[in-house]
């Protein structure tokens, strides 16, 4: 089969909306774009989204996200006008008004205060009483003490939004791929000058941008070891049908919001930092419908029609990165907007185009670039890392021989701060040991999973040993450089899962020292118990169980 090669001006690594947008202004400039997407458009954060274009609660003080936040939300009238006349496609777009509510004395002095804020920045906003803000939306809890109404904020179906930017795009002139996940980015010195993707298709571009969301950092990664500040944050969403008479207003309360559409009410959004184990769980859902009830009483009658999860791209300062990575001739960056993709995608599409087309980024995105993370509060080995990708879980296989072997060897000194050394013996003789354990394996005495990451790197193991009786003891460890971004937690999780679906078991065993917290929170997480003490390696421990069934 003859793999493709292509060329293009300006091409673009991820089809959500920020993607969808910077296509739309750069085609509508003249550029020759291409987007490659590795699923569907707007299938990760952009899908998932409530669709709020309500710029005050991302606020937090005057300053340049303010100033960037209210410009773009202002575009929206004419930006959505402008994208339904070119695409024919109804968005969604309807200026709602929201309701901010307090239900305690505690919180009013702070609601007051935000108001005041808001009121300083020009935004039309009105203050109410308990009783005020239930004349204006009567479905409110009674126990509600007060209220900001701001008129002006708005929602959009973010589905429709994607859709509508990336029609207009392509009739302005760009080219869309779904299901191209792109796997390297080719580079010579400081000039990009392509990408491979998974299939092995070729494109060749004068300009990148990436604008692949939560997973942004593991595309760049390995450019000269590119550390995009990205986590990725994963938020739980569901829906109820709507009561009668209907919600009329977007509520925000309890940190929490309703969003009412003809036929249901949106209830969102959780906020978990748990890597990539994009997922709905009970106690999210209950979380969420929870405090709709509390905020909205009548809502106890409506059943829950659907619920979702999507992960966003996080960043330390909650702020979006936007502009060219410095170092590099060509290669930029629109990533990281947090919950705010949706209200931010006219500005952050403009202003990528501004730079592209002129060479400098609008002043309103001057303080937005990556160099911000170039300080020593950012290369502090204690900052968080960001997480790269879920990698791969896989029972163990003779192929995986030399990366694992690699990866013991690496992390030695590591997990001999916190285990007993193996010793030079292990080594010496890793080939005749590996291949008995893949005899326990095929036995089924033993379940040895490895965490393979991009390229064959084996970045972690768990290991499930002496089945029998439907019972087996869970181990595991994670390499050095990919300790904290959550692979610990959500690994376990996929094993314990196989173990219940895939291995027959019913009952899995733990141990581990008292000084570790890290690992007892990682089998906490996951739903094992504390069940009796013990010592390990002539150290206090803890004996766990979890119960599959």
């Amino acid at each position: 089969m003859m793999l493709s090669t292509q060329t293009t001006d300006v091409l673009i690594i991820g089809g959500g909306v920020i993607g969808c947008s910077c296509a739309y202004f750069l085609s509508k400039a003249g550029m020759n774009v291409t987007i490659l997407e590795q699923g569907e458009l707007g299938g990760q954060a952009s899908g998932a989204a409530a669709g709020l274009l309500a710029p005050l609660g991302p606020i937090p003080a005057p300053g340049t996200f303010a100033d960037l936040i209210l410009a773009s939300f202002r575009q929206f009238p004419a930006f959505v006008a402008e994208l339904e006349a070119s695409s024919g496609i109804d968005v969604g777009y309807e200026r709602t008004g929201a309701l901010r509510v307090v239900r305690s004395g505690k919180r009013l002095t702070r609601l007051k205060q935000r108001f005041e804020l808001w009121q300083s920045l020009g935004v039309r906003v009105e203050w109410m009483e308990g009783t005020e803000a239930l004349k204006r939306e009567p479905l409110l809890a009674s126990d509600v003490c007060g209220a900001v109404y701001s008129p002006e904020e708005s929602q959009v179906n973010a589905v429709q939004l994607v859709r509508a930017l990336a029609l207009s795009a392509q009739q302005a002139g760009a080219h869309i791929y779904p299901h191209a996940a792109v796997n390297e980015i080719m580079y010579s010195g400081t000039n990009v000058t392509g990408v491979r993707t998974t299939a092995g298709d070729l494109y060749a571009c004068k300009q990148l941008i990436v604008t692949a969301g939560a997973w942004s950092a593991r595309l760049l990664h390995p450019l000269n070891d590119i550390l995009l500040p990205l986590r990725p944050i994963v938020g739980q969403m569901l829906a109820l049908s709507q009561p009668e008479p209907a919600l009329q207003h977007i509520i925000f309360g309890d940190t929490k919001y309703l969003l009412p559409r003809k036929r249901e009410v949106l209830v969102g959004a959780t906020k978990e930092d748990n890597g990539f184990a994009i997922q709905v769980t009970p106690q999210g859902i209950d979380k969420l419908h929870t405090t709709a009830l509390r905020l909205m009483p009548s809502l106890s009658s409506q059943s829950i029609i659907r619920s979702w999860a999507g992960v966003r791209p996080g960043t330390p300062d909650k702020r979006p990165i936007i502009g060219p990575i410095p170092g590099w001739e060509n290669l930029l960056v629109a990533t990281g907007h947090n919950s705010s993709g949706i209200i931010l995608s006219p500005i952050t599409g403009q202003g990528i185009t501004e730079y592209v087309t002129t060479g400098h980024l609008p002043d309103v995105l001057q303080t937005f670039g990556y160099e911000r993370f170039n300080t020593p509060e950012f290369l502090s080995p204690s900052t968080p890392r960001p997480q790269l990708l879920m990698p791969d879980l896989q029972l163990i296989r003779l192929d995986h021989a030399p990366a694992l072997l690699a990866f013991e060897l690496e992390n030695r000194a590591y997990f001999a701060a916190s285990v007993p050394d193996r010793g030079d013996e292990f080594f010496a003789e890793f080939d005749t040991r590996y291949a008995q354990l893949l005899k326990y394996q095929a036995a089924g005495t033993d379940f040895l999973h490895v965490l393979v990451a991009e390229r064959g790197e084996v970045v972690g193991r768990v290991n499930l040993i002496e089945v029998a009786d439907g019972s087996a003891e869970l181990g595991y460890r994670i390499a050095q450089k990919a300790a904290g971004q959550g692979l610990a937690t959500a690994a376990v999780r996929k094993v314990c899962e196989l173990a219940a679906t895939e291995y027959g078991l019913t009952r899995l065993r733990a141990r581990v020292k008292r000084d570790n917290p890290a690992s007892r929170k990682v089998l906490e997480h996951n739903g094992f118990v504390a069940v009796g003490e013990l010592t390990l390696n002539g150290k206090p421990a803890m004996s766990y169980i979890c119960e599959l069934r």
